[in-house]
């Protein structure tokens, strides 16, 4: 299978690909392997393509997958926040009217 995608593109599918892993795992003590291997996989060829490249200084020494992963969070962080909000008051609603 082929994909092709411009830079931009497959900076935003790595974006969801984070976002994807973050939430289906969410707070779970135990990952969901199939979905963390299948992260791990798409970073690992990500960056062995050398489309995006590892920043000098950042992130775990020799670690580039980390330091990917870590400036992930960074670009989605406004993202996360804005899910966990709508979370938290669906919750809470939910809640209130069980009052």
């Amino acid at each position: 299978m082929e994909l092709r995608l411009t830079e931009e593109e497959l900076r935003l599918l790595l974006q969801l690909v984070y976002l994807g892993a973050v939430v289906v795992n969410g707070e779970r003590r135990k990952p969901l392997a199939a979905y963390d291997a299948l992260a791990e996989k798409v970073y690992a060829q990500v960056l062995a393509a050398g489309v995006v490249r590892a920043e000098k200084g950042r992130g775990i020494a020799g670690n580039e997958t980390a330091d990917l992963r870590d400036r992930l969070f960074d670009k989605v962080k406004d993202l996360l926040e804005e899910y966990e909000r709508a979370v938290f008051r669906e919750r809470f609603l939910a809640l209130a009217g069980a009052l």
